[in-house]
């Protein structure tokens, strides 16, 4: 959890300043409870600008190549991205792993 919440405000540090992220909604997102983020995925910086409207630690899904090398694969499960083969049945799993992680809160 502390590397999730050290990597979590040092990317939000850096966008605020490169990008001027400015965050509008924020009142919306419950305190308490499971909820979903759906980005829009018009960049890379999706998923870590999701993550800047709550303190809370959010799990997300992410393309397995993200995750064959040892380096990604440790990174992106610590920041608690769930795994995806795109286009596949295997797909179902991931979509099972995400139920999962909503029922645990």
């Amino acid at each position: 959890m502390r590397f999730y919440a050290f990597t979590r405000a040092l990317v939000y540090g850096i966008c605020k300043v490169l990008f001027r992220v400015q965050i509008s909604g924020k009142e919306h997102v419950p305190a308490t409870g499971v909820f979903i983020v759906a980005p829009s995925h018009r960049s890379y910086f999706d998923t870590p600008f999701a993550s800047f409207i709550t303190r809370r630690r959010i799990r997300f899904m992410a393309k397995e190549e993200l995750f064959v090398n040892s380096f990604g694969n440790k990174l992106f499960t610590a920041l608690g991205a769930i795994p995806v083969t795109r286009g596949s049945a295997s797909a179902r799993s991931s979509m099972k792993a995400i139920q999962a992680a909503l029922e645990a809160g």
